[in-house]
């Protein structure tokens, strides 16, 4: 049978402002194949805490029981089971009203690694033949959708005043609706998962994330110390939790996954330029249609074209002075 062999660390750190770890993270071996999860908790110390614990709890519990034919229906049913056991706890305990959690999950699975992500905490991909690093999730929250609607440039994104405002959540609403893509992923041998949350990303960019795994004189504990270095000495305004999934062996020769990475600046100023322009032609053709009716109403009223007042309509103060 062909199969992943993979080396994994986990790294969670409270960072250095936070007061708690609100962070969560886990890996396990289930029948349904090797899963690993990250969770960002929200809703105050206790509840942010007790939201991520659940969560990944939960779903590495769902994921061990049964083993299903269908591997992307088993993700989405231990999100849903974690979303419901979020809910039940906010509901039996009114001090935690309010709690939730961001969640991704990878889960390998002979050779195909299938992920999924509620809220703005990411799975990227390193490319090791391409030395590219890749965003394999689209943030769940409204920064996200001023990007995608190119009110914003992506750059702008990590120091918007809403940056963590969030639109999907576990343990928020009923039907949590969790992003699965419905094709596995296929990773070469030398390709680096890494599952964080915004503790890293929001800290650390992507371009500055790619030099650090594509350090060839640096193994991956080295790699694990050098990006948790990084969110630090950036601030380290939250918590820092993360996960490394190294591709020891594997039977693919070329990466096959989909790229969710944001374009750059330059490739976003090209679609604004043609929207300005459509802007500035419309604005022309209004003005056209505006100035043609004034100067229908003009020649209306003074059929003669002059533009010249008639000697009758020269005001009296005109008449005194010439006298």
């Amino acid at each position: 049978m062909k199969r992943i062999d993979i080396e994994i660390l986990s790294a969670t750190d409270v960072g250095l402002v936070r007061e708690q770890n609100e962070d969560n993270c886990g890996t396990a071996e289930t029948p349904n194949g090797m899963v690993c999860v990250v969770c960002d908790g929200m809703g105050g110390h206790t509840g942010g805490q007790e939201a991520s614990r659940i969560a990944v709890d939960c779903i590495i519990q769902h994921l061990s029981g049964e083993k299903y034919a269908d591997i992307c229906q088993a993700i989405r049913d231990a999100m849903e089971f974690a979303n419901m056991q979020i809910l039940g706890t906010a509901t039996e305990h009114p001090e935690l009203q309010g709690m939730g959690t961001t969640a991704c999950v990878l889960l390998i699975q002979d050779e195909q690694v299938w992920i999924a992500h509620v809220g703005d905490s990411r799975i990227y991909l390193y490319v090791a033949k391409e030395k590219r690093l890749h965003r394999l999730t689209k943030d769940h929250s409204f920064v996200q959708g001023l990007v995608d609607q190119e009110i914003i440039y992506p750059e702008e994104a990590d120091n918007h005043p809403d940056r963590n405002r969030l639109i999907k959540a576990l343990g928020i609403k009923e039907e949590p609706n969790p992003e699965i893509p419905e094709n596995p992923i296929l990773p070469a041998k030398g390709d680096i998962f890494l599952i964080c949350s915004d503790g890293l990303s929001g800290m650390v960019s992507d371009s500055q994330i790619e030099v650090i795994l594509a350090d060839s004189k640096t193994d991956m504990q080295q790699k694990e110390a050098v990006l948790m270095s990084a969110a630090k000495s950036a601030g380290g305004t939250d918590n820092i939790t993360f996960q490394l999934i190294r591709i020891i062996h594997s039977p693919h020769r070329k990466s096959v996954f989909v790229s969710k990475s944001q374009p750059t600046a330059a490739k976003t100023d090209t679609h604004k330029q043609q929207w300005l322009k459509l802007a500035i032609l419309a604005a022309i053709i209004t003005a056209s249609i505006l100035a043609g009716i004034l100067i229908g109403r003009n020649i209306f009223q003074h059929p003669d074209n002059s533009g010249i007042p008639k000697p009758d309509t020269i005001p009296d103060q005109q008449d005194s002075t010439n006298n």
